[in-house]
């Protein structure tokens, strides 16, 4: 509004008239549609400014998840649905804005600012604004496992709102992913993500784990949009190993293979044995003899989960002994000892050798031979007769005792036996052989023979060198075998 009145001169003076008034028109106002703000997976703020162009003025918006092309005010939806903000009757730009709700997360809308007045109305550029969504989050395998410690992984994806991740690990398996269960780690706070749409890995460290023990674990992120949980996913801390002694095998009278089963518990592992013919009581790495005799020569068992089974062959054994053993692993977080177990190794089948006859009479003789027990409880006897047998049996002729024999003992030398017989003929050959007995068999000497003495014989005969004071008597003896006189 302007005011006004005209004015006259002359010479003689100046006149003035009334005063009057005049309103200049009003201009259209102007609008720049702004940037959204505030944006969550369900709300935003839109945001302008116009300027009301001198005429009291109102600024709205429209928006719509399909592009207009255009401003205009008839597509989408009014924000607000009537009316608008009121950007007063000035001639300098004014900033208004209009919070909208009930949006659908990860959608892009398009949207634009409209101001009017008494004058006309102006329509903003078209913008467009995309509402987050909740984070995603993927848990992966925990990794740089020792017996105590471990790192946890995961990936997370912001979808556009800052968002951290952390984890939750316990020894129970939760059965779902949520933030209550076991510990978390870190306990407060944890790694920042961004705000991008990116998979971002990340990680957290925990110790104090117990080893050989399984844990489940799982990765989360949360952001303005929500919380997100990963699968539950486990892993066992490595340990020291796990080890069974089992029976021994293909034992003979002085062999035997040792047998074992050791679960490494994610470490390399190494298995072995130790043996001795003395019981320890419990295994030990110190009792005995160690086999192998060297570690660089233990059995590998790899570093995996599962038992894993291993031997080692002895020789040089006793026969018919008792050994004591057990099996044994180790790897970098220990040694691990199975149970005492035992095996007896066979006894060989004893030796005879039939010796010669010796004390010979006319009716009694004495059988001598020897045996090796070959390490078991072994008795020696003897069979004689006046008839070849061929070769050495335990049926043929007299048992000599009837029954039963010489204790050769049980061990693994050669041991002399002898026995005394009676009621032979004189004059006879006789065949006789040694025979020893043990566990693991028989054994038969050779066939050997004496013949047993007769008493001596003798033939008188003529006396010689006749004198009237002395003669000669003269004889003939046969000794038949004794040593005799006449």
């Amino acid at each position: 509004t302007y005011y006004f009145c005209a004015i006259v001169r002359n010479n003689y003076g100046t006149v003035f008239g009334a005063v009057l008034s005049l309103t200049t028109l009003a201009t259209p106002p102007t609008v720049t549609t702004g940037s959204a703000t505030l944006l969550t997976s369900t709300t935003a703020t839109l945001n302008a400014s116009g300027n009301p162009g001198g005429a009291a003025t109102t600024g709205w918006f429209r928006y719509s998840t399909v592009s207009p092309g255009t401003c205009n005010d008839t597509f989408g939806t009014r924000a607000p649905t009537t009316g608008g903000s009121s950007l007063g009757a000035g001639t300098s730009s004014a900033s208004f804005s209009q919070g909208i709700t009930g949006l659908t997360a990860g959608t892009t809308y398009y949207y634009c600012a409209i101001t009017q007045n008494a004058v006309g109305t102006a329509l903003g550029s078209v913008l467009t604004f995309t509402t987050p969504i909740p984070p995603t989050v993927t848990t992966t395998a925990a990794s740089s496992l020792t017996n105590t410690s471990a790192y946890l992984n995961g990936a997370g994806t912001p979808n556009g709102s800052a968002t951290t991740g952390w984890f939750r690990y316990s020894l129970a398996n939760p059965g779902a992913c949520d933030d209550t269960f076991g510990s978390r780690a870190p306990t407060s706070g944890g790694t920042s993500l961004g705000a991008g749409y990116s998979s971002t890995g990340f990680s957290q460290p925990v110790s104090g784990l117990s080893p050989g023990t399984t844990y489940y674990f799982c990765a989360i992120v949360s952001s303005a949009e929500g919380t997100a949980f990963g699968a539950v996913l486990s892993f066992t801390t490595p340990g020291a190993p796990t080890v069974t002694s089992a029976a021994a095998t293909l034992v003979t009278s002085t062999t035997a293979t040792l047998n074992g089963s050791a679960t490494p518990n994610l470490d390399p592992a190494f298995g072995y044995f130790r043996y001795a013919t003395a019981n320890p009581g419990a295994c030990n790495d110190s009792f005995g003899t160690r086999a192998p005799t060297t570690s660089s020569s233990d059995s590998s068992l790899g570093a995996g989960t599962s038992p894993v089974v291993f031997s080692r062959a002895l020789s040089g054994l006793t026969p018919a002994t008792t050994y004591y053993y057990c099996a044994i692993a180790r790897n970098n977080y220990g040694t691990a000892f199975g149970a005492v177990l035992s095996f007896t190794t066979v006894a060989n089948p004893p030796t005879a050798t039939t010796g010669s006859a010796t004390l010979l009479t006319g009716t009694t003789a004495t059988l001598n031979g020897s045996g090796n027990p070959g390490g078991a409880a072994t008795t020696g006897w003897f069979r004689f007769a006046t008839a070849s047998p061929g070769s050495c049996n335990d049926t043929f002729g007299t048992r000599a005792p009837t029954t039963g024999g010489s204790s050769l003992g049980s061990g693994t030398s050669t041991v002399s036996f002898s026995q005394g017989i009676t009621g032979l003929t004189a004059g006879t050959t006789y065949y006789y052989c040694a025979i020893t007995q043990n566990s693991a068999g028989l054994a038969f000497g050779s066939v050997q023979t004496f013949t047993t003495p007769t008493p001596p014989t003798v033939v008188t005969t003529a006396a010689s060198s006749l004198t009237n004071t002395s003669a000669y008597l003269n004889g003939a003896g046969t000794p038949n075998g004794s040593t005799t006189t006449g």
